[in-house]
Parts: structure tokens; C-alpha cells; sequence
């Protein structure tokens, strides 16, 4: 087994997941794939679609932007290019710690929305 997956890519695996998905669920008309980014969580980020789905839009659109892509190639690309974003923010919260020991005040998860008050002591 695990040589077959070897072997497979991870557009072939993706699409298999659709396959077996739809097979589950065949009452279903489509599967809309979605890829928040962290951001999502404070209301204030993207959310990539495949394939643009307007309910899904309005629905994500209610969470931040709401962007959709007419390919699945895109979709994975861009799906693919999230996975930097874990290492991004452990880069920033170094980043945020140091200006701590400088004498910046931090206050830890959560302080991007609360920048928007303006007070960021």
C-alpha cells in the first residue's frame, strides 16, 4: 500500500479524496473544496475556493475575503503555498518576544485585532 501512495501525486490523491467523497455522498451536487488561513480565526483573512460556489462565498465572505479560483491546479497552488504560514508566525512571535525583551510590550495571541483600537501597549 504505502508504495502505491509513493507513487501518487498529491493532485492525484486530492482528486481521489473528490472521488471517494462524491461516492459517499452521491445526493450531493458538488463538493466545494475551502482553504481558510489562519487570519479566518479573528474575522480579518482569506478563504481560497475551489470551484467558485456563491453560497460558499456568501457564507465564507461573512469570515473575510472570500477568493475563489477557476482551476484546480490554482486551488492547489495556492493551497500548497499556505503551508508557509505556520512557520511565518512562529518567525513572528520570535520576532515579537525579542521586541518584549527590548522593551516593546507584547501581549501575546489575539493582539493583531486588538491593533485596530490603535493601542498597542
Amino acid at each position: 500500500m504505502a508504495g502505491a501512495i509513493r507513487n501518487w501525486s498529491a493532485e492525484s490523491l486530492l482528486g481521489a479524496c473528490d472521488a471517494h467523497l462524491a461516492a459517499l455522498m452521491p445526493q450531493v451536487a458538488s463538493i466545494v473544496r475551502l482553504a481558510p488561513l489562519p487570519m479566518v480565526a479573528h474575522g480579518c483573512g482569506p478563504t481560497i475556493i475551489f470551484p467558485p460556489d456563491n453560497p460558499a462565498m456568501e457564507v465564507i465572505a461573512l469570515l473575510g475575503a472570500a477568493i475563489a479560483v477557476d482551476s484546480e491546479e490554482a486551488f492547489d497552488c495556492l493551497f500548497a503555498s499556505t503551508s508557509m504560514m505556520g512557520s511565518f508566525f512562529a518567525m513572528l512571535e520570535t520576532q515579537a518576544h525579542w521586541l518584549e525583551r527590548k522593551g516593546v510590550p507584547y501581549r501575546g495571541h489575539g493582539a493583531i485585532s486588538d491593533q485596530s483600537s490603535g493601542d498597542l501597549a
